[in-house]
């Protein structure tokens, strides 16, 4: 009896089968297979979301910015009325309208007397009309000292 339950058991393979149809397949395809579908779509989204946002921040910084500049009616309610800046000889001051291609360099060639320094004479335009930049906009209207 014992011979023949040996024999029986030898007969057959030495190890169980497990599922073989999974193991044919490499070791990297499985791992593919159970990742690649799963995870590259979500970092896809991820990046997407990410690109989005920062255009969107940065689009939105740039328009601020322009309009900031192109806003010289908060500028001129901003001056102060102060009467102590006013001329004893009350002469009305002067004023240019910036048209294309215009700078304040080209304003101070053309409007300044040829002994003021053309840098004082662009300091003095950018104080009377609180200016912080030397960027001046077409349609904007300057006061000249």
């Amino acid at each position: 009896m014992y011979l023949s339950n040996h024999a029986n058991l030898t007969a057959g393979p030495l190890h169980r089968s497990v599922n073989r149809t999974n193991h044919a397949q490499p070791l990297k395809a499985r791992q593919a297979n159970t990742q690649t579908g799963k995870t590259k779509p979500i970092k896809a989204v991820r990046l997407i979301i990410l690109i989005t946002i920062l255009t969107l921040v940065f689009l939105s910084g740039a328009i601020v910015h322009a309009y900031a500049a192109l806003d010289p009616v908060s500028v001129k309610g901003a001056q102060s009325t102060d009467t102590s800046n006013m001329q004893a000889d009350d002469v009305q001051p002067t004023y240019v309208v910036v048209y294309s291609g215009d700078t304040l360099w080209s304003i101070a060639t053309e409007h300044a007397s040829a002994q003021i320094d053309k840098r004082t004479y662009i300091k003095k335009i950018m104080a009377l009309n609180h200016l912080t930049s030397t960027v001046v906009m077409e349609g904007q209207r300057l006061q000249l000292p």
